[in-house]
């Protein structure tokens, strides 16, 4: 049961309210293709999954699985659509980047956000995991940053819908970003399956490896080099945490 559930969203909330984590701008997109854009970010609450190594369990654990109860009172504030679009309209970057958490377990409200935001900003990209489909046109967002989860990730067949996976190819707009971890080789050989399984082109996948110091990170990006290149896929850094390290905000 995702952590969603939890949180007691009526109907009317879900169709007109986002359970909001945190907005924060004046900062940079830190991975994929858009990394170094200066960036706003639209982070929503709750996730549908939950992974070993989540980097942002603040939006969802509110039991402690990953070793810290985070207080939902606290962590998640109900804004109205009207009110997240006032706070958006403050901020001059580029790039809108709505994150979580899972952000398409909140589409409906999603929807009429980004139907009068349009234009607002000269790109948006939505960060997803890529188990649900959303229920707003894919030519409303610039692009889609889907992170299918690995078996590292603690999480069991949950993790993968091919229906949704096939929706975000065939889109046009989605990039498939991949975490890597100490187990880097095992990692390859079935992000490979996952590729040929569902035929996404090798050149809309990218490797990040996994990591929350600028050290974990240096450290782990020369072991990945040689793999990406013979695969055809690109590789990431974490631009952020090389310039902040894990902290929120940034």
């Amino acid at each position: 049961m995702g952590a969603v559930s939890r949180m007691v969203v009526s109907d009317t909330d879900a169709a007109t309210k986002l359970a909001v984590a945190e907005i924060f701008t004046n900062t940079i997109q830190g991975e994929g293709p858009s990394a170094g854009m200066p960036a706003t970010f639209l982070r929503l609450s709750g996730c549908n999954l939950a992974c070993a190594w989540c980097d942002t369990p603040y939006t969802w654990d509110w039991t402690g699985k990953n070793g810290k109860i985070y207080d939902i009172a606290n962590e998640v504030s109900m804004m109205s659509q009207n009110d997240v679009r006032r706070a958006l309209e403050a901020c001059s970057t580029p790039l809108l980047v709505i994150t979580g958490g899972e952000p398409i377990l909140q589409d409906k409200a999603l929807y009429g956000l980004l139907r009068d935001s349009l234009g607002m900003f000269q790109r948006t990209e939505i960060e997803t995991n890529g188990t649900k489909i959303p229920c707003f046109p894919s030519d409303w967002v610039s692009q889609y940053n889907v992170s299918p989860k690995l078996s590292t990730s603690g999480n069991g067949p949950e993790r993968e819908n091919p229906e949704a996976i096939a929706w975000y190819r065939n889109s046009g707009r989605a990039i498939f970003k991949f975490v890597v971890t100490e187990s880097w080789r095992r990692d390859f050989e079935e992000i490979d399956q996952f590729v040929m399984r569902h035929r996404i082109p090798e050149d809309r996948v990218w490797i990040m490896p996994e990591g929350r110091t600028a050290i974990e990170i240096a450290d782990a990006l020369p072991t990945l080099v040689s793999p990406v290149v013979q695969r055809g896929y690109k590789l990431t850094s974490r631009l952020h945490i090389l310039l902040w390290g894990d902290v929120r905000g940034r």
